[in-house]
């Protein structure tokens, strides 16, 4: 496998790759990582009412495993506009057939305007992690809208990214 492009930029650490895949696909994730926090982040749809590209970003908190998951883009109206106190359920349906919904969800505007979710510390958040282990694709749907399918980058892969930052992390005691 040959990394044919890679950027690391300062702020929090972040790198993005483009790998090849038995010569025929490519894997785009882009690596952040925190003080105790897993993130990752891999394009996702067209956002509802523009004709914006969202980010889907996964960020697991190894200290207890609550996992977040947020839908991200820049300039959109929806969650500018959205009151912060309304909280909703994000669904999720797996390639697998596997399904789970978050405890809560809602969305936010700042830095980027984003739809999210929550799945809690313990079963919430195992059993969404074990969904992933051989997902290859998602189907995100929120607030009354289908967001469509997202390519996870390959089967098992965001499974296999977050469950080795939290290795490492719970090793280093980062």
């Amino acid at each position: 496998m040959k990394i044919t492009n890679y950027i690391l930029s300062i702020g929090f650490i972040s790198a993005s790759a483009l790998i090849p895949l038995n010569g025929m696909a490519q894997i785009n994730v882009e690596v952040g990582h925190r003080q105790g926090l897993c993130i990752f982040t891999i394009p996702s749809v067209v956002v509802p009412e523009t004709e914006k590209n969202m980010k889907l970003e996964f960020t697991y908190r190894v200290s207890d495993g609550t996992t977040r998951w947020a839908l991200l883009v820049n300039g959109w109206p929806k969650a500018q506009n959205a009151d912060p106190d309304y909280d909703f359920p994000v669904s999720l349906t797996f390639d697998t057939g596997a399904k789970t919904s978050s405890a809560s969800g809602g969305y936010s505007s700042g830095f980027n305007d984003s739809l999210w979710g929550i799945w809690d510390a313990g079963d919430s958040s195992n059993e969404l992690l074990s969904m992933l282990k051989g997902a290859s694709s998602v189907e995100i749907e929120a607030d009354g809208m289908n967001f469509g399918n997202t390519d996870l980058q390959g089967e098992g892969m965001i499974y296999n990214l977050i469950n080795k930052c939290a290795v490492d992390k719970r090793a280093d005691g980062s």
